[in-house]
């Protein structure tokens, strides 16, 4: 795989959290709680696995309580 595929495949923790709808203490609970995992763990930042984010979401559409839901809702209604 080259660099810019890789690339392509890291996500920023503001791209997570625009990503999952969420702030940014959800996001890192989210990390304590072990249910995302950081690929790498930088000073002011933490980068997240593409797929594994996806999947994620993929969780929280099934549950109709999460902020997601609702948003995504909203998207495909307009």
């Amino acid at each position: 795989m080259k660099k810019d595929q890789i690339a392509a495949m890291i996500l920023g923790s503001h791209e997570v959290q625009e990503m999952l709808y969420i702030n940014r203490s959800r996001l890192a609970a989210l990390v304590t709680e072990g249910k995302l995992k950081p690929v790498k763990v930088l000073k002011n930042e933490k980068l997240f696995y593409l797929p594994e984010v996806e999947s994620f979401k993929k969780e929280l559409l099934k549950d109709t309580r999460s902020n997601i839901y609702k948003m995504e809702g909203l998207k495909h209604a307009e």
